[in-house]
């Protein structure tokens, strides 16, 4: 009984590590294919020029996702450890009750060789004294020889349950060396892409005045963004509110407000093949520390076609020009409304309708550090909100 609660024991501990391990393997497959995938941009984005914030992004992205690897590494070797230590556990348990076993087993098989039952088991029984009690000598042998082979048989389900558990902690000692491998390769690379991000930072920042004075720009061009981004707001609003009271609000703009919102987290992004270079929110610019920049939206480096195409369905509101910002549509999808800037041909006017395969326009692309970089906004009424909350995954 004892060693039926001991191999429940086990297989439950087994099950348990399994599905831990599965899940840590199917995590590493994620991680290494992002890695590849930084990897491969980093090499394209290498052969353009102006691309090196763009790099800096995905060296940052590359080596999160190292930082990930390895500590996915390292919580591996954990759940190894752990397994390894519940083992050895039941195998001393297993030590144990096959010791006592053995011993129980060599007292049977004395018992039945001194009073040398094997040898003349007919003798045996008809030695008694009666029917009765010859019958009693005959069960008595049968469960002798019972006892005796239930013993041999639990014996050797033991030993060969303690050589498995053995072999399986080989095993899993064998994957550790082989994690804490990977782990001491992967520090290594850690190291060296930080050193090559940190040359690239250096050589960008040479001429620091130059940045802050780019940061000033990209900051009153966000300003001057946000305020017509309002005023449109505004607009829309006051107009919704005469088209209310006049009750003239068409289901178009009632359904548009309510897809889009029903699609959140899954909306088409802007471009077809980008990398995120900037995110929504306040942070630190990646070329200078302690310097904040305010970022309204997100900026995407888009690579090979310049086409750009709305996240959704929705009305063209506006075609704006900004001084250093090149073009910039706003489109309304009821209450949100989505803004693509930094265009520098557009294909669409003011009440277009448009959908997402409908191209809006092509993203500047001749020099300077905001080439191929579109900025994309996301309001819903007058708040701003972060488009990767909204953007499919």
């Amino acid at each position: 009984m004892r060693f039926v609660l001991l191999s429940i024991l086990v297989a439950n501990c087994f099950v348990g590590f399994a599905q831990s391990i599965s899940d840590l393997n199917k995590e590493k497959e994620v991680i290494l294919t992002n890695i590849s995938h930084n990897a491969t941009l980093i090499d394209e984005y290498d052969k353009r020029k102006n691309s090196e914030l763009t790099i800096i992004s995905l060296l940052d992205q590359k080596l999160l996702n190292r930082k990930k690897l390895i500590s996915t590494y390292n919580y591996e070797i954990y759940t190894y450890n752990k397994q390894i230590e519940s083992i050895t556990a039941v195998l001393d348990s297993l030590d144990r009750q096959i010791s006592n076993v053995k011993e129980d087993y060599a007292k049977c098989l004395k018992f039945i060789y001194l009073n040398k039952y094997n040898n003349n088991p007919l003798l045996f029984v008809f030695s008694g004294s009666s029917i009765s009690d010859s019958y009693n000598k005959v069960l008595f042998l049968r469960n002798v020889n019972i006892y005796k082979r239930s013993q041999k048989e639990s014996l050797d389900r033991m030993i060969a349950k303690y050589d498995s558990l053995q072999s399986t902690i080989k095993n899993k000692k064998s994957s550790v060396s082989k994690l804490l491998q990977e782990v001491s390769h992967e520090t290594v690379v850690l190291k060296s892409e930080y050193s090559s991000r940190q040359n690239l930072i250096d050589s960008l920042t040479k001429n620091v005045s130059n940045l802050h004075a780019v940061i000033q720009k990209d900051q009153a061009r966000a300003n001057e963004l946000e305020k017509n981004i309002l005023k449109l707001i505004q607009e829309e609003a006051e107009r919704a509110k005469k088209l209310k009271a006049a009750n003239k609000i068409s289901k178009e703009e009632t359904v548009l407000y309510t897809n889009i919102s029903e699609a959140k987290g899954h909306l088409k992004w802007p471009a077809s093949k980008y990398v995120v270079v900037s995110n929504f929110g306040e942070h630190e610019h990646p070329l200078l520390p302690n310097v904040l920049v305010r970022n309204n939206g997100i900026d995407l480096d888009v690579l090979d076609s310049h086409s750009i195409f709305p996240v959704f369905d929705g009305v063209v509101s506006k075609v704006i020009v900004i001084p250093g910002n090149n073009i910039s549509v706003i489109i309304r999808h009821g209450a949100i409304i989505t803004v693509y800037s930094n265009l520098s041909k557009v294909f669409v006017k003011k009440d277009d309708n448009v959908t997402p395969s409908t191209q809006i326009g092509l993203v500047e692309n001749s020099t300077g550090l905001n080439s191929n970089v579109l900025h994309f906004e996301l309001w819903d009424g007058e708040v701003k909100q972060n488009p990767l909350m909204w953007l499919e995954n």
